[in-house]
C-alpha cells in the first residue's frame, strides 16, 4: 500500500501530509521512453505540489532562477551550475571539525526549523521492527534550494542524530529515490567537512534533468539470481 493522508503537525496548528511507502509500490524499472509529465508517481505529485506551495508562500529564502547550467568537457561529463543566490543568502554553515562530529543540541538543527517548512512525513510501513515513532521521517523544504524541489529527507528527525552516514539511513534514502518514476530526480549525501552546513542526518534531493555520470555507470549484480 502507498498512501499519502493529512495529518495534524506536531508545532502550531498546521497541518503536513503523510506518505507511506511499502515495498509493493516502489519503482525499480524506469522505462526510458516514459513521458516525465504523464508518468509521475503520486511520491513525485505530493512532492512537487508541497514545494511549490512552500515557495509559493514565501517560505524560499529567494526565488530560484533558471540557473545557468553546463556540462564540462572531459571524461567525467560534470555538471557545472551558476546559483549566486545561494552562495550569498544561505544559512551560515556551522562549524565542522570532524566527519564524525558529535550531535551539538546548541548549534542550528532541523529540531528549530519553522513549521512551514515540513512539507510531508515520509513513513517506511515496511519496516515491522522498528516503534511507529520511528517510521516517520521529515521531508523539509531547503529554504536555500540548489534545484527545482531540494527538499531535505530527515530520518528520524526528533532521534537527533548527526551527519554521519549509516546503513539504515541509507536504505531509506534508496526508498526514498524508489518511490519517483522520474528519471530526473537525485538523491545526495554530503558529509561533515564535505561541505554539509548543518550537523543533523540528512540527504538531499532535488530534480536535475541532466544526465549524471553515475546514471550511466555499468553494475552487476551482488546477490545470487531469484
Amino acid at each position: 500500500m502507498c498512501s499519502h493522508r493529512e495529518k495534524p503537525a506536531t508545532r502550531d496548528n498546521d497541518r503536513v501530509w503523510e506518505y507511506v511507502v511499502s515495498d509493493e509500490k516502489l519503482h525499480l524499472r524506469i522505462s526510458a521512453s516514459s513521458h516525465e509529465s504523464t508518468s509521475l508517481s503520486s511520491f513525485d505529485l505530493l512532492l512537487r505540489r508541497t514545494w511549490e506551495d512552500a515557495a509559493a508562500k514565501g517560505v524560499l529564502r529567494y526565488k530560484l532562477p533558471d540557473l545557468k547550467t553546463k556540462v564540462i568537457p572531459g571524461p567525467t561529463q560534470f555538471v557545472a551550475q551558476l546559483n549566486t543566490r545561494r552562495a550569498s543568502q544561505r544559512r551560515r554553515p556551522g562549524h565542522m571539525a570532524h566527519v564524525d562530529q558529535p550531535f551539538d543540541e546548541q548549534q542550528f538543527n532541523f529540531t528549530k526549523i519553522n513549521s512551514s517548512e515540513i512539507l510531508f512525513s515520509f513513513v517506511d510501513q515496511s519496516d515491522q521492527r522498528s516503534p511507529e515513532n520511528d517510521k516517520q521521517h521529515a521531508v523539509i523544504v531547503n529554504v536555500s534550494p540548489l534545484e527545482y524541489c531540494n527538499v531535505l529527507l530527515v530520518p528520524m528527525l526528533r532521534a537527533c542524530q548527526p551527519q554521519v552516514l549509516s546503513v539504515e539511513s541509507l536504505k531509506l534514502a534508496i526508498l526514498f529515490a524508489l518511490s519517483s518514476t522520474s528519471r530526473s530526480f537525485r538523491v545526495a549525501f554530503n558529509s561533515l567537512c564535505g561541505f554539509a552546513s548543518v550537523n543533523h542526518l540528512h540527504y538531499h534531493a532535488y530534480y536535475l534533468d541532466q544526465k549524471l555520470p553515475y546514471g550511466v555507470t555499468c553494475g552487476w549484480s551482488m546477490l545470487p539470481a531469484c
